[in-house]
């Protein structure tokens, strides 16, 4: 009597070890999906939270390297399409003497090239992976301006005139599986993670 393994048993083996092998390689896709959506997310309350610290730590500090004009805040622009956030400077061009940053909605309008000054570099520049994109639902720019002292954050979709007292902005896997992940932000300076609904 011969010992070993019938060629019947070789191909089951084999079958039931290259499922095996399959299933691990999906779930560490998955894993390196939510791994890059999770540090994106943190990534950009990051970006929130540092702009309304710049915010607070300028009150009454001049900018030096632009005359007559007062740092009026910080804020962070998102642009949907180009998945990409950075933080600006929002600089005040008024008169001596004028109030400098009048906090009303005429002045305090979203993040605009030219008068507002963009921060470079990597500290304050978030570009999403490759496989994590912002969950935009129509919107295709978001503006979180944050004035001091307190800071008070003016929130503004689609570069509009009008302000919103809250915001959620979204992130979500390319492929848009899983659940998505989401700053919170309100006028009062609020700036929160949030684990939100799958659709």
């Amino acid at each position: 009597s011969e010992t070993g393994f019938t060629v019947v048993e070789l191909v089951v083996s084999m079958a039931i070890i290259g499922l095996m092998v399959g299933s691990l390689l999906v779930s560490g896709v998955a894993t390196r999906r939510e791994f890059a959506l999770n540090k994106n997310t943190e990534e950009l309350r990051a970006l929130f939270t540092q702009a309304k610290f710049l915010s607070i730590s300028t009150i009454g500090d001049p900018d030096s390297s632009v005359s007559d004009t007062r740092i009026c805040g910080y804020g962070v622009h998102i642009d949907f399409s180009a998945r990409e956030a950075f933080i600006f400077r929002s600089v005040s061009n008024r008169p001596v003497g004028d109030v400098p940053c009048p906090l009303d909605a005429g002045y305090l309008y979203p993040f605009t090239e030219g008068r507002d000054v963009r921060l470079v570099g990597t500290p304050y520049t978030l570009r999403l992976a490759t496989t994590v994109a912002f969950e935009g639902r129509g919107q295709t720019t978001f503006d979180a301006l944050f004035i001091p002292p307190y800071p008070v954050a003016f929130l503004s979709f689609n570069g509009g005139g009008s302000f919103d007292p809250e915001a959620v902005i979204s992130l979500r896997a390319a492929d848009g599986g899983g659940e998505a992940r989401g700053i919170h932000l309100n006028r009062f300076g609020l700036v929160a993670l949030e684990t939100l609904v799958s659709r």
